[in-house]
């Protein structure tokens, strides 16, 4: 009996703490922290149907239809595949992008990588010199475009410029 009355007193309380008016301030601009959805980490479109993001330092994707979430490579394995391939690994996870194949474009600062995610293994490594800007992948990831002092240059794979 004393905890049926114990329950009767705190349940008007509980009811009245989710009654929390919702001003229009709140509305508009947002500025509701229980009305915000957290955003996605590195959120990209992989094809027409599938989409990734980053999430507690592993890659994952994510189809519309299924919404079934798959890992594709975590931080951890992508420094020890980064540190036998240049020699150091990545602070945290890299900015990428997917070309048509579906291989995962990855860059950090002067190096460029192709992750073949079937393999699990770069199929390709470019460095761009230090005063190198505006680095760009090919659609396809076989070669990265940039400038250097306004000069257009191009670097294949094989370090041919």
């Amino acid at each position: 009996m004393r905890d049926l009355l114990v329950f009767l007193l705190l349940v008007p309380g509980l009811l009245s703490a989710q009654q929390k008016q919702m001003s229009l301030e709140d509305a508009i601009l947002g500025r509701s922290g229980n009305l915000r959805r957290e955003a996605l980490k590195g959120l990209k479109w992989k094809n027409e149907t599938t989409f990734s993001f980053v999430n507690n330092d592993t890659l994952w994707t994510e189809t519309v239809k299924k919404a079934q979430k798959i890992p594709v490579v975590s931080l951890r394995e992508l420094n020890r595949i980064a540190v036998q391939t240049k020699g150091k690994g990545f602070r945290s996870y890299p900015e990428f992008s997917w070309n048509k194949n579906g291989d995962l474009l990855v860059r950090s600062s002067t190096d460029y990588f192709l992750f073949d995610t079937q393999k699990e293994q770069f199929t390709l490594h470019i460095e761009l010199p230090e005063d190198a800007e505006n680095g760009q992948f090919s659609s396809e990831g076989k070669f990265v475009a940039y400038t250097v002092n306004n000069d257009l240059y191009a670097t294949f794979n094989d370090g041919e410029t």
